[in-house]
């Protein structure tokens, strides 16, 4: 007797960290797959940690959308959240939402949900930030990698306008699939986050896992009108 076990189960990646501005607009891509064993559709929603900032999804012709189409197993379909900053959003709030895709076939309750988390840091207009990766285990790759290579990743900042900008934080995270090497962090008074954003630990302390990292903040300060600077981390491809 052969016993042929259903499931349906679903995943949502991957994480996703950036910046935003007051008034602007922040878009992540993310791929929905259906890991069960059964055909289903996801509907789509997000839990916001700040209410107030408006969600979109949309297809990859940019046409708006609440849910997936209906994926066989081990089918996915990519999918784009777009999330308006608030005109009047706080610069240095981070805001995060949870990304969730569920599944519509099952009865309420016992249908399969899958998640993301996305962490959005709202910046000064007039903060420039420009965001390189370099392979340094093989650097006629370029931006390319493999597992175990070692890439660099550099953000440069600059203030844009004509006056200084005060309480300038920088936030990054630790790409997906890779993991922090330790004490590859230049710059100074930068933090670790182990939970994705949520909290960071103590002033230029690396964590007891360095590999637990997921996120790095560097408490920039007052940058005067035009000054410019550069921070950067590594990781291993896994």
């Amino acid at each position: 007797v052969v016993t042929v076990v259903t499931v349906r189960s679903v995943t949502v990646q991957p994480n996703r960290s950036g910046i935003g501005i007051p008034g602007g607009t922040v878009t992540f891509k993310h791929t929905v797959l259906n890991t069960g064993t059964l055909a289903d559709s996801f509907a789509l929603t997000v839990t916001q940690s700040i209410q107030g900032w408006n969600v979109r999804f949309q297809d990859v012709n940019g046409n708006p959308i609440t849910a997936t189409g209906t994926l066989q197993p081990s089918d996915s379909e990519d999918i784009w959240v777009v999330r308006f900053v608030p005109d009047n959003q706080p610069i240095n709030t981070v805001e995060q939402f949870l990304v969730v895709a569920t599944g519509t076939v099952e009865p309420a309750g016992t249908r399969p949900t899958g998640t993301a988390l996305d962490t959005i840091s709202v910046i000064n207009g007039n903060l420039d930030l420009t965001k390189s990766v370099a392979n340094e285990t093989t650097p006629g790759n370029g931006q390319d990698g493999k597992p175990g290579e070692v890439m660099v990743y550099t953000v440069t900042y600059r203030n844009l306008g004509n006056a200084s900008i005060t309480d300038v934080k920088i936030f990054d995270a630790i790409p997906f699939n890779t993991q922090y090497v330790a004490l590859s962090r230049t710059g100074s008074n930068w933090r670790f986050s182990t939970d994705n954003g949520a909290t960071y630990g103590s002033n230029e302390t690396e964590p007891g896992t360095p590999t637990s990292a997921t996120n790095i903040r560097w408490d920039i300060g007052t940058l005067a009108a035009g000054a410019t600077g550069t921070v950067s981390f590594k990781v291993t491809i896994k």
